[in-house]
């Protein structure tokens, strides 16, 4: 029997289908009196892909139909789509899958299905389950710069990037790395430094610090903690080394969304707020080092933040130091949430 990453993949490839998509599919050609509900039938019956023990779904469906008998199906599709487009009984949600469906099956006639073994060797593999702290420091930070006077992209942009890990461990080992930041200034140049420290926080990478945060299957403690050690990294690292732009912009990414509306909502979302909670702490911990990079950072992720005790924290800050008319300027806009 194939293994889960396997499973998965061919879950993804063009001639197969989920069990809920048959049966719509199935429903709306019923319903608009098609004659070849049979091949769906016949899919249901004798295409179930077995998946292994720890797959979480229901499970997906090969595509046991030659290329007439698909066009068929795509054909009674189209055809119930036009009679359905006025049909009372079918909601607007059921319109928009139908027509996610014909896309779909759409894509079953015109894709070659690749091999798993095609897919793998097209992709960068790996496997972070078990890694220690040394080796997990060179998968984030011991790439080569990219030139991009030739176009060339950092590493973590690349979508075919395959990643094994466990969320608990790599929380657990970014909370390690941040505790030890200071170890990194001896071990990596400063533009691998630079290009890691916005790998960690950024969307493009699976295993980022963004993703584990906003991961339903994370514990929350454990977001908590993970947020609770950043300090560590501005404390260790940026307090000590100033880098070109990742110390400023480390939390445009983590606490963006709760300037946007409707994106976060902490009064009434426990998880949405616990993380708020979590991460102004921290800022205000970062405000109060001796660094004026660390301290215009932590401004620019209050202010992105709209903590409900954003101003009281600045004006406290404000209060007890002396800083430059600047300064004072763009605490002033933080405070407002007017920052870019």
């Amino acid at each position: 029997m194939m293994d889960l990453k396997e499973y998965d993949y061919i879950c993804t490839r063009p001639d197969t289908y989920p069990k809920c998509g048959l049966q719509f599919i199935k429903k709306a050609m019923l319903a608009t009196g098609s004659q070849n509900v049979h091949y769906i039938d016949r899919i249901l019956k004798e295409g179930y892909l077995t998946p292994p023990k720890d797959y979480k779904y229901h499970g997906y469906y090969k595509i046991l139909l030659n290329t007439e008998e698909k066009h068929k199906i795509l054909e009674s599709l189209i055809n119930a789509q036009t009679i359905l487009e006025a049909d009372k009984t079918f909601s607007a949600q059921d319109k928009h899958n139908l027509a996610g469906h014909i896309r779909g099956w759409t894509r079953c006639i015109n894709e070659k299905p690749e091999t798993y073994k095609e897919y793998l060797a097209r992709h960068t593999c790996y496997d972070l389950t078990d890694i220690s702290l040394e080796d997990f420091q060179d998968f984030l930070f011991n790439h080569p710069i990219p030139n991009k006077d030739i176009g060339e992209e950092h590493w973590y942009w690349d979508f075919d990037l395959l990643i094994d890990y466990n969320e608990e461990q790599i929380a657990n080992s970014y909370i390690e790395l941040f505790e030890k930041a200071d170890a990194l200034l001896n071990k990596y140049s400063l533009e691998q430094l630079e290009q890691g420290l916005w790998a960690i926080p950024s969307e493009n990478l699976d295993c980022s610090v963004y993703n584990l945060i906003w991961n339903s299957s994370l514990d929350l403690n454990t977001k908590d903690r993970l947020i609770q050690s950043m300090y560590h990294l501005y404390e260790k690292l940026f307090n000590v080394q100033k880098l070109e732009t990742s110390c400023d912009m480390w939390w445009d990414s983590l606490a963006y969304s709760y300037c946007v509306d409707d994106l976060r909502d902490p009064e009434n979302n426990e998880t949405d707020r616990v993380i708020q909670d979590s991460m102004f702490d921290v800022l205000c911990l970062i405000l109060n080092l001796s660094s004026e990079g660390c301290r215009y950072a932590a401004l620019h992720g209050l202010g992105h933040l709209r903590h409900r005790n954003t101003e009281t924290a600045i004006r406290n800050f404000l209060d007890k130091n002396k800083c430059s008319d600047a300064m004072i300027e763009y605490a002033e806009s933080a405070i407002q949430g007017d920052i870019l």
